[in-house]
């Protein structure tokens, strides 16, 4: 039985990661940690969530890495819980609230790391897991944080999740490990006005906090490369906190004065 030879096409196709190059992946360029309270849930739920869609990544050189790019799929959105997020400078019950401290810990392992920062925004309010000018909030739209390898060798991202706290690690190629110091200088604390409202809520006389005061900040935060003696100062963001107003509530509703017969206020 004869049959006719017919060529099937092929194309080459150019494997997106090299053998040779992930066998340079062999030192931790940048490491990072940050610390949680373990006991609020659905916090510690969206931690995981976050670390996990942004771990084990391969970046090659000249690549951006984008953390919101890993976190809007539907299959991970539909995991976060709601937990305390920062909504026009107040903290609110919200969708992935914690996602910023994955967000930030990987922030400063990329800081450690020596990579470059293309994209980062801190949050209106100071955090308390850590100090100002260190923190990067992500959201919708361009409120994320972006790094790119300006290395010549892939690196590798990955997050660790414990008990209480999280863990970021960047690995790369030895040779591109450098002596690094970050460092931040407040450089402005900006004072809280006091605003006074009226209310017929409340009596004369009478007075309520609505509102209590935050001071505000301007922040610098450096990353300082060590080489042979040399130092080199490098300003990576300006930082921006802003104050929150004290808002005092007076009252104006009069006292209703009923005199009986012992002449008593009542």
């Amino acid at each position: 039985m004869n049959y006719d030879k017919e060529e099937i096409p092929t194309i080459s196709v150019k494997p997106k990661y090299l053998y040779d190059d992930i066998c340079k992946i062999n030192s931790v360029l940048g490491t990072y940690e940050t610390y949680f309270n373990p006991k609020i849930y659905n916090r510690v739920n969206n931690i995981r969530v976050g670390a996990k869609a942004t771990s084990n990544i391969i970046l090659n050189p000249t690549e951006e890495f984008s953390f919101n790019s890993y976190i809007q799929s539907p299959d991970i959105k539909g995991q976060f819980k709601k937990a305390p997020v920062i909504i026009n400078g107040k903290l609110k019950e919200g969708s992935g609230g914690g996602l910023c401290q994955v967000s930030t810990t990987l922030y400063n392992a990329a800081l450690y790391a020596g990579l470059e920062i293309t994209n980062v925004k801190n949050h209106s309010i100071p955090s308390s897991y850590i100090s100002k000018g260190r923190d990067a909030t992500i959201s919708t739209g361009d409120i994320d944080l972006r790094f790119k390898n300006n290395f010549k060798t892939p690196i590798f991202i990955t997050h660790k999740v414990y008990d209480n706290k999280i863990v970021s690690t960047i690995y790369g190629n030895e040779e591109n490990k450098k002596d690094i110091e970050i460092i931040t200088e407040i450089v402005k604390s900006l004072p809280y006005r006091t605003k006074c409202q009226q209310s017929d809520k409340l009596y004369e006389g009478q007075k309520s906090i609505y509102q209590k005061g935050r001071k505000g900040y301007t922040v610098n935060t450096f990353r300082i490369y060590k080489s042979n003696g040399n130092v080199v100062k490098e300003l990576i963001k300006e930082n921006y906190y802003p104050p929150m107003d004290k808002i005092v509530i007076y009252g104006t509703k009069k006292k209703i004065q009923n005199n009986n017969l012992n002449g008593e206020v009542i």
